[in-house]
């Protein structure tokens, strides 16, 4: 990873405390999500992830349309 670069962005502890924007979790509840997914997805948007590493099979086996890629954590291993 020469060149000073990174290949992901970690989200920072203090994230956690903010309070996310419940239009952005409507949304993705509008989309078909459950509403701890939803809430999941919110998130990721919000803080403005790339990528969202998960094995949870709701994420990996539907909503292409997303802002960020989802990635199990073996694929997410491999790019590292």
């Amino acid at each position: 990873m020469g060149g000073g670069g990174t290949l992901f962005t970690y989200i920072n502890k203090s994230t956690s405390h903010l309070i996310i924007p419940f239009e952005i979790a409507f949304k993705y509840e509008e989309k078909g999500f459950k509403t701890a997914d939803a809430f999941i997805a919110a998130y990721t948007e919000w803080v403005g992830a790339d990528v969202l590493v998960t094995e949870n099979r709701h994420f990996l086996a539907c909503h292409l349309d997303l802002p960020f890629k989802v990635l199990t954590a073996g694929k997410c291993l491999n790019l590292i």
